[in-house]
């Protein structure tokens, strides 16, 4: 039955992408009818294929066995769509695009991005998308697709942090440590910037009370950076805490502190179904401030209702809101601090010259170590 279905939803994945990919293409300098024609030719080589598939199982057209290949490539990882494509290239095929570089597993910062739009210099996706729509090799046309998809993602992403990064500078002048520390995080609830990059996140988890579900993980997972991979297999999802139906998790900051800035404070990277939690914060994880509830895919989080911008925060605990899921309980990725203070054990000669302002670059290296 798997075999029957994988076919047809690739060539529903293909149809997205190479939405995608048209309206990329009403930016190029052609003809109404050029255009047209190629639309048509591509939509037709698509359904010729579905014909074929439905009436013998197999696709003509250079590509034989479409299912039992991929069946034969089947991994415990949900692959991205340009990875599914691949597995139906032959290898004739995927001679053809053997200079497109690996895709990374998911862009984590725009840093992710930008490395991978570099990798592509040289490689003419829309070139190569003509050329094999032409040819009718709906196998190669869907991969180079899927590809252009992931590269304008890429471009989007690179393109709305810079943008994200110029804001929070703006709004928060005196909270900026250099362009080597600062980073942009991607979630899935949008993009994110950092400016202590890594240090910003999550150093412990002291406590997590599992109350009733069907998957727990350890709660370990929610420290660190973003790492969050979604399996077939949900139980071997990695990179996620579930709090499971009213579980709590407490997270603590040891490097550095949560601070009320200008614009959000803190940072939830939540996984796959968005769940509501309440959010609570504390200095010494004894007497604790209610933020409120984090609702309707809200990732950031504004303390200023509850703290003074001189207030510094060590603990933050979020509890599950009883939300049914196929995993129970919220998923938490990781939690950083947006408006983070950052405690050093370094003297102030280190880090600044006499009268100055500006991090000087032993003070930055000091601060990455």
């Amino acid at each position: 039955m798997k075999n029957k279905i994988c076919y047809p939803i690739v060539l529903f994945v293909m149809l997205i992408a190479f939405a995608n990919f048209a309206n990329a293409q009403q930016n190029k300098n052609e003809t109404a009818s050029d255009y047209l024609t190629k639309m048509k030719a591509m939509a037709d080589s698509i359904k010729n294929a579905r014909k074929d598939y439905k009436k013998n199982g197999s696709n003509t057209n250079n590509n034989s066995n479409f299912p039992a290949r991929y069946a034969n490539s089947m991994s415990d990882t949900k692959k991205t769509s340009i990875e599914n494509a691949y597995k139906y290239l032959s290898p004739a095929e995927k001679e053809k695009v053997k200079n497109y570089p690996p895709v990374p597993e998911a862009f984590r910062t725009s840093i992710d991005a930008e490395e991978f739009l570099s990798s592509l210099k040289g490689v003419d996706i829309n070139g190569d998308v003509q050329k094999f729509s032409k040819e009718k090799s709906v196998p190669l046309t869907g991969y180079c697709v899927s590809y252009l998809t992931t590269k304008q993602k890429a471009e989007t992403i690179v393109k709305d942090a810079a943008k994200l990064k110029a804001e929070f500078i703006k709004n928060n002048p005196s909270i900026n440590f250099g362009a080597v520390i600062g980073k942009t995080y991607v979630s899935e609830n949008g993009l994110v910037y950092l400016p202590l990059g890594d240090a910003s996140f999550a150093d412990e988890a002291p406590d997590a009370k599992y109350i009733s579900g069907n998957i727990q993980f350890p709660k370990e997972n929610c420290i660190g950076t973003p790492d969050y991979v979604s399996m077939n297999d949900l139980k071997k999802n990695k990179g996620i805490y579930s709090l499971g139906l009213n579980g709590t998790l407490t997270i603590k900051f040891t490097n550095n502190a949560l601070v009320d800035v200008n614009g959000p404070d803190l940072f939830v990277f939540e996984a796959g179904q968005i769940e509501p939690t309440n959010l609570d914060i504390s200095k010494d994880g004894i007497n604790w401030i209610s933020v409120g509830k984090i609702s309707g895919g809200t990732a950031s989080v504004d303390i200023s209702k509850v703290a003074k911008p001189t207030d510094y925060f060590y603990y933050v605990r979020l509890t599950d809101l009883n939300t049914t899921s196929s995993i129970a309980g919220a998923d938490i990725d990781a939690i950083a601090a947006i408006g983070a203070a950052i405690k050093l054990s370094l003297n102030a000669e280190v880090l600044f010259d006499l009268g100055k302002a500006n991090l000087k670059p032993d003070g930055i290296a000091a601060i990455k170590n």
